[in-house]
């Protein structure tokens, strides 16, 4: 974790306010408890997670406003930390036949592209 908070020390020195981190592999291998642990060790004052499972029941619209709403919220404060977990279960992915939610996974890479207001 020594390196986690080295590397965060140099962004924040560097003046760059946004910061897009991509931990990738198999499921069950603790990339979620990590993000969440590094959350804690620095100075973010906003941690929201971003699951299927918070979404389940809801309709396409209704994720797409809840997922907006936390980049919102996330954008009132000095410091947050947003963590999209399962982005495969998300944007409902399936392997067969490559379908996918295209309106959860548009919303998802234009709040991520979106610079922060002033």
């Amino acid at each position: 974790m020594n390196n986690l908070r080295e590397t965060t020390n140099i962004n924040e020195s560097s003046g760059n306010n946004k910061r897009n981190v991509i931990l990738y592999g198999r499921p069950g291998t603790g990339k979620s408890i990590m993000a969440i642990n590094f959350s804690r060790l620095t100075s973010f004052t906003y941690l929201k997670i971003i699951s299927p499972e918070n979404l389940v029941s809801m309709t396409e619209g209704e994720k797409i406003r809840n997922i907006t709403k936390v980049f919102e919220d996330a954008y009132r404060t000095t410091n947050a930390c947003i963590v999209i977990d399962n982005i495969e279960g998300l944007i409902d992915y399936t392997v067969i036949g490559r379908r996918f939610s295209h309106s959860i996974l548009q919303t998802l890479l234009l709040l991520l592209e979106k610079e922060p207001p002033k």
